[in-house]
């Protein structure tokens, strides 16, 4: 468990990593607080009018809510307390949630570079 653990927490910190930078260079930054990790998520599925796009839909904001949660618990517990029903609920669904996201992101660059274009036209 112990490994799969590790994989689980390493996609969802790649995902926050992506989710920090928008944050960060369209946001503003990233939420203060105690609980920035949950608000950075919400943020992310959320429009910003004038700004961006939602960057997710809920649909995959709710999904990531599990993976974020389970990674709080994988980096505060002993690896033999991980939750085996947990963790092969998450695997289960690994390979769609992170499609999900992959064309998510694949549609925020789009509207990235379509905003490059616009500034660059003038």
């Amino acid at each position: 468990p112990r490994i799969l653990g590790s994989i689980l927490n390493d996609f969802y910190t790649g995902i926050e990593r992506i989710f920090r930078k928008i944050a960060e260079e369209c946001d503003g930054g990233i939420p203060n607080g105690e609980s920035w990790h949950k608000e950075l998520l919400r943020n992310m599925a959320l429009e910003l009018e004038g700004i961006r796009p939602a960057v997710i839909t809920n649909e995959l904001r709710e999904e990531l809510e599990e993976y974020l949660g389970f990674r709080h618990v994988f980096r505060n517990i002993y690896g033999f307390q991980l939750e085996p029903e947990r963790l092969k609920r998450l695997l289960q669904r690994f390979d769609e949630v992170f499609s999900q996201f992959k064309n998510s992101i694949t549609k925020f660059n789009g509207f990235l570079k379509k905003l490059a274009d616009e500034i660059d036209q003038g």
